[in-house]
């Protein structure tokens, strides 16, 4: 209810206090762990979220989108090989979701594997009108062609 609402209009802080007790009074319900975890992750407590998420994805593993956020929240934490096993599950259960490529570019990008980031920002701006392009992926590319530049 209230979590989501805060959360679909930007208020995570706000998100967070609804979310946590949903959570906590139905601790095997997957959608409640997963909300609680993206309104941790959101209000910049990765720390927190990936153990929340990935019960949450323990009780529903085919779920992309908290593969997607495990991801997130797995790269925030330096936690490479985790990022690159949830984005890769995420986009084989999905693998037309925009945002999903755009967090495998980041994963990419921050494993130094810059043709699969590429690879990765071209698929999402294949799915992606340009009106419809999230302010990061313009960062990213930009990102990526520093990167490029400073290669030998």
């Amino acid at each position: 209810g209230l979590s989501l609402t805060y959360g679909d209009i930007g208020q995570p802080t706000e998100a967070l206090p609804h979310a946590e007790t949903a959570a906590r009074l139905d601790a095997a319900n997957p959608t409640y762990l997963y909300r609680y975890g993206t309104a941790l992750l959101a209000s910049g407590k990765p720390a927190e979220a990936l153990p929340v998420l990935r019960r949450a994805a323990q009780l529903n593993p085919n779920d992309a989108g908290i593969l997607n956020a495990i991801a997130v929240c797995a790269l925030e934490l330096n936690q490479q090989t985790e990022a690159e096993s949830a984005i890769t599950l995420a986009l084989r259960l999905t693998p037309d979701e925009p945002v999903a490529w755009l967090n495998a570019a980041r994963v990419a990008i921050n494993g130094r594997k810059l043709d699969d980031a590429r690879r990765c920002l071209d698929r999402y701006q294949v799915l992606t009108a340009p009106g419809d392009r999230h302010p990061a992926a313009q960062m990213l590319l930009d990102s990526l062609s520093r990167m490029s530049d400073t290669l030998p």
